[in-house]
């Protein structure tokens, strides 16, 4: 699974060596990169990659940060790969103050 921000990696700054890196800030969107979310509606052919953000999980998706649960804004499969998934969520207001 890959938690990116941006252009970088969404994890507190200078944990992963040789990659950019930062915590993600209230109100920032990340994308989460990851695979087995299920069932979609419109499944593109076996072994296909999908063209755009139509393929979209069945069962919805929700991300625990810090404790709080946060439903996905777009949970799918990823437009020009196959079998991977994308997980977009808004980094809410209302979270508490961590490592992010």
């Amino acid at each position: 699974m890959t938690i990116a921000n941006s252009d970088t990696l969404a994890a507190p700054p200078g944990c992963v060596e040789g990659l950019t890196t930062r915590a993600a800030p209230k109100g920032e969107f990340i994308t989460i990169y990851c695979v087995s979310l299920g069932t979609v509606n419109n499944p593109p052919a076996t072994g296909v990659a999908t063209s755009d953000e139509s393929s979209t999980t069945i069962s919805p998706v929700s991300v625990l940060l810090n404790g709080t649960s946060v439903a996905a804004s777009y949970a799918g499969l990823l437009p020009g790969s196959v079998g991977q998934f994308q997980v977009k969520v808004q980094i809410p207001d209302s979270i508490p103050a961590g490592t992010r």
